[in-house]
């Protein structure tokens, strides 16, 4: 009887774009640029999620981003150790990895707060190792097999035959974003 080694999958990579003059652009700069303190987040969530944040980030407050409910589908997919990036202006700025997530409409209220509570991004995940990049957005995707004239509206997930098309070519997402010169 042969036994069939089992692998895990590449990490999935999602990618964000980030319009600074909008409402999303002051959210990125509320949670992803100043990141949360684990007070307010442990307000909301259960005690062992409190408790798997302190293991994780010690004392250090904790860079956390949302979605509303349209994005369930991204949300159920998301794994620790996935990639997430942030593109401001048509360039990858910030590169991290997922580390766990919530569905939880009371801190979406504490942290981006809606009145009206017609858009709550309660499906919140808590993100890792944020690195500054800068890296062309479309050299990227073309880096994934989409066509040079691609264009995102929306958060995205890398299909999982570009993915790992992606890394069988080029290895890490770390080491493509890390050369400067883009190629």
């Amino acid at each position: 009887m042969q036994v069939k080694e089992v692998t895990k999958s590449n990490p999935n990579i999602f990618v964000f774009p980030v319009n600074m003059k909008t409402q999303v652009g002051e959210h990125y700069k509320s949670t992803i640029l100043k990141p949360v303190e684990q007070s307010v987040i442990a307000k909301w969530v259960s005690d062992n999620s409190a408790k798997e944040l302190k293991d994780i980030f010690g004392n250090d407050p904790v860079p956390t981003w949302g979605a509303t409910k349209s994005g369930l589908g991204f949300y159920n997919r998301m794994r620790p150790d996935d990639h997430f990036l942030f593109s401001i202006s048509g360039v990858i700025k910030v590169h991290c990895k997922i580390t766990t997530k919530t569905d939880c409409g009371e801190l979406s209220q504490d942290l981006w707060p809606d009145p009206k509570k017609e858009r709550l991004f309660s499906l919140i995940y808590f993100l890792k190792d944020l690195q500054e990049v800068e890296y062309p957005t479309s050299e990227l995707f073309s880096k994934f097999g989409y066509d040079p004239n691609f264009i995102f509206q929306g958060l995205i997930r890398v299909s999982d035959r570009r993915r790992d098309e992606f890394y069988e070519k080029f290895g890490t997402l770390e080491s493509v974003l890390h050369n400067k010169s883009g190629s």
